[in-house]
């Protein structure tokens, strides 16, 4: 009787429902979950409900598989944008396979990159950059500003005094779409590390020329306690 009653009203008052209306009738404790795979596994029914779910979801997936598409976790978009444009396409797709347990092709990893994300590999964009004038200015991945000379490619930051070996041009407002001399600073290495281990960058050039004092005096006296000065 119960298995007759379950392939009746299972399929038009789905899990729930029929849940609380078997338990009423039948004296029965059971739970929702109890009662879906038990309909499922053993009768052999679903509800109407579920029967649309499977349907769109399969539809869904077929319209993604025409249109290219594949809902990627955001884990996933986040390691591409990291990693596709610094390995290229055949390491990035062994690498994604491997982490990820995919079985994605090169073609439609890099399609997917391109179109959904806006990502390149450095190396497609150095040789589109090969036939740009001299003077040309173009944003690499990590937010510097490249200039092309006669020489070759370098940071813009670079255009107005030379920097030696262990160096670098420090943008003291720490926007690198500034690259105003008034802006631009030659400082050693070392200092900007001491400046982030003290938390005293800042958006203020003024303020961050005193925190460079500061820290070129600091590693001057060998790195005294604060205590102590």
């Amino acid at each position: 009787m119960e298995k007759e009653w379950l392939k009746n009203n299972y399929p038009k008052l789905g899990m729930k429902e029929t849940t609380k209306q078997f338990n009423d009738i039948f004296s029965h404790s059971m739970k929702p979950t109890t009662i879906s795979q038990y309909c499922r596994k053993s009768l052999g029914i679903t509800s109407d409900k579920e029967t649309t779910k499977a349907l769109l979801s399969a539809n869904h997936n077929i319209n993604s598989h025409r249109n290219g598409k594949r809902n990627y976790t955001q884990t996933e978009k986040d390691w591409l944008v990291e990693n596709y444009p610094r390995l290229g396409q055949e390491e990035t797709v062994r690498q994604f396979n491997k982490i990820f347990n995919h079985k994605k092709d090169k073609k439609t990893l890099q399609r997917y990159c391109s179109h959904h994300l806006g990502l390149h590999v450095l190396k497609e964009v150095t040789m589109s950059l090969k036939s740009v004038p001299i003077g040309y200015k173009y944003k690499n991945c990590r937010g510097e500003w490249k200039i092309k000379t006669k020489e070759g490619w370098k940071p813009l930051s670079h255009m107005y005094e030379e920097v030696p070996k262990g160096y670098i041009a420090f943008h003291l407002d720490g926007n690198l779409d500034n690259n105003s001399p008034d802006n631009i600073v030659i400082i050693k290495n070392g200092v900007q590390t001491t400046l982030r281990n003290f938390n005293m960058l800042s958006e203020n050039a003024n303020i961050t020329r005193v925190g460079i004092t500061w820290c070129e005096l600091y590693r001057a006296l060998g790195s005294p306690k604060i205590s102590d000065m």
